[in-house]
């Protein structure tokens, strides 16, 4: 009876695996943490954002931040990276490999943006858009909204899809203001420009 029922959930996952349609399934997570994060260099602000992680009941780990990186030529730029790793009850942990990630609120989402394989292929960096189109979503994130992260391994179809820890309520002033501080510093470096330096 068992397998009879399986059949039908079969038949459609290869279907779509076949047709290149990519489906989810929200997983629930037996542990997860969430926390702002900084790092400056010279003294000056270069990175801000929320790290998170988490473990389901299969023991599929993932750890990744979402926060904005600053280039001396483009001002703050949101950033997303991802890592999983599937531990074992004898303590060995696998890598895997991951073809896509992505965070999404209820009012913005990373679902477009342009890939860059990290160390050895098992970590990704999702670079969209610009710090307007990136903002949305991490003050979303530390506003405590209810946000998703999902992502998919290499050789699967479906996305492991969970939903993050809440932000805490007292969370860092820090983590609202370090967007504008960037984009602040970016603007004045602009207007600071030589007229030489401006000249087409």
């Amino acid at each position: 009876m068992y397998l009879t029922r399986l059949i039908p959930l079969l038949i459609f996952l290869l279907a779509n695996d076949a047709l290149g349609v990519e489906i989810s399934i929200t997983d629930e997570l037996v542990e997860s943490e969430i926390g702002f994060y900084t790092q400056s260099e010279g003294g000056e602000l270069i990175t801000c954002g929320v790290e998170f992680s988490g473990i389901d009941s299969n023991l599929y780990y993932f750890t990744g931040s979402y926060g904005f990186i600053y280039f001396e030529d483009r001002g703050p730029v949101p950033i997303l990276k991802v890592k999983s790793i599937k531990l074992d009850l004898d303590g060995t942990r696998e890598r895997k490999k991951i073809k896509k990630a992505w965070l999404k609120s209820t009012s913005a989402s990373t679902l477009s943006g342009t890939w860059v394989a990290g160390n050895q292929g098992e970590s990704f960096l999702l670079v969209g858009g610009d710090v307007l189109e990136g903002s949305d979503l991490y003050y979303d994130i530390i506003d405590g909204e209810d946000v998703k992260i999902g992502y998919l391994h290499e050789g699967n179809s479906i996305d492991r899809v969970y939903r993050l820890k809440r932000f805490p309520d007292n969370g860092d002033k820090a983590s609202i203001a370090c967007i504008s501080e960037m984009t602040e510093r970016f603007l004045n470096k602009q207007l600071q420009q030589s007229p030489e330096d401006k000249t087409p």
